[in-house]
């Protein structure tokens, strides 16, 4: 697993977040996010939470909506 702290994802709708925070849960891989704005110079002061989906040879991440898994991992980095 790559440590993606500190480091940009870009999703396919060409949002970049900053990685704040990668969490491991129940074996899958969350991240702790801030999307970043006018060119990386600001940040949403929301945090979004990704998870990253492993398909064959393939990987991607998805914004969990899931409320459980967002209180469970701030429990955690708290």
């Amino acid at each position: 697993m790559e440590n993606r702290t500190n480091q940009v994802i870009e999703l396919s709708n060409g949002k970049e977040y900053l990685v704040i925070r990668q969490v491991v849960y129940k074996g899958d891989t969350y991240y702790v996010t801030s999307e970043i704005f006018n060119d990386g110079e600001d940040f949403n002061k929301e945090l979004t939470f990704l998870k990253e989906i492993k398909e064959e040879d393939k990987s991607y991440v998805d914004i969990v909506d899931d409320k459980n898994i967002i209180i469970t991992i701030l429990k955690h980095i708290a």
